[in-house]
């Protein structure tokens, strides 16, 4: 079994989850964190670790913040710890000697790895995988990052369970049988879109309160997933703002992150802090606003 080393916190150092031994008789674990670890367990080894616990996500897996901006993710089934996975952002060159370290740290412990890319390397013994990998690019950061994965045999089981909910729970509120989010009622008009962000503002919604100046709500929705403080996912945000269409600007006066169809407690901006922002024409929220205005004057009145 991998012994853990006092540098996984310091994946810092570019090798985490290497122990000692052999090979032949080294486990795929996270250093050494045994599969099926019960949730209160695992908090507190890793808070003994230096990991600070943000809280419990939408799905039950643990989410921590580790030195050096780095971030843990504790996969959970019923059964226990089915799963890990530890990210870093930094520089290129960073991120690349990070990862070119860990991976040899654990080919040395494990053997050559069973598949290896450009910017990643696994290890699968018994349906249970372990690996190191990089991107140039994160979509949400869009800054580099690398990190490691560990994936017990319970992983894809309770990625499937999750998977079955989630159909469970559309299925239940097309037949009417479970009230939708009222975050998303509205007549939604795109406005903008690339390969990071769908954009679209709530026409029915949008009410003219000045000469040439609307309260409206724009739906953002991103091909990628961020978390809150508290751990909890989002996969985009419901914006109110006041949009200024003879000077292009926006001021923003409410947040509602959610996570596919459900929302989290919206974002207030008081008062006395709502100012005017005017983003650059080509920008995502400059064309947002320009095609919004374009909509809108007919929509808003």
């Amino acid at each position: 079994m991998i012994s853990p080393l006092s540098h996984l916190r310091s994946f810092l150092l570019a090798a985490a989850l290497v122990g000692f031994g052999t090979p032949a008789a080294a486990q795929l674990t996270f250093d050494g964190l045994a599969w099926g670890t019960p949730a209160e367990q695992a908090r507190a080894r890793f808070a003994a670790q230096g990991y600070r616990f943000r809280g419990t996500d939408q799905d039950g897996d643990l989410v921590f913040w580790g030195p050096l901006r780095s971030e843990l993710v504790v996969t959970m089934a019923p059964g226990g710890v089915v799963g890990v996975a530890l990210s870093r952002p930094g520089t290129l060159a960073q991120v690349r000697a990070r990862h070119r370290a860990a991976a040899d740290s654990l080919r040395r412990v494990h053997g050559p790895p069973t598949s290896t890319e450009e910017m990643s390397a696994s290890w699968e013994r018994d349906s249970v995988s372990l690996g190191a990998w990089y991107t140039d690019r994160d979509a949400a950061t869009r800054a580099p990052q690398g990190g490691i994965t560990a994936y017990g045999r319970g992983y894809w089981a309770e990625s499937e369970r999750r998977s079955d909910l989630e159909r469970a729970h559309d299925a239940r509120i097309e037949r009417g049988e479970q009230p939708r989010d009222t975050l998303m009622v509205g007549d939604w008009m795109r406005v903008y879109s690339d390969t990071r962000v769908l954009a679209s503002f709530d026409s029915s919604g949008t009410v003219r309160v000045g000469p040439g100046v609307y309260r409206t709500r724009f739906r953002e929705a991103w091909m990628f997933t961020q978390r809150l403080e508290n751990g909890t996912k989002y996969t985009g945000a419901v914006r109110e703002v006041e949009i200024d269409c003879r000077a292009m600007r926006e001021r923003l006066l409410r947040t509602v992150p959610f996570y596919d169809r459900q929302s989290s407690p919206p974002v207030d901006v008081p008062p006395a802090q709502r100012r005017w922002t005017t983003p650059a024409a080509t920008s995502p929220e400059g064309r947002e606003i320009r095609r919004a205005c374009q909509l809108g004057a007919g929509a808003g009145g």
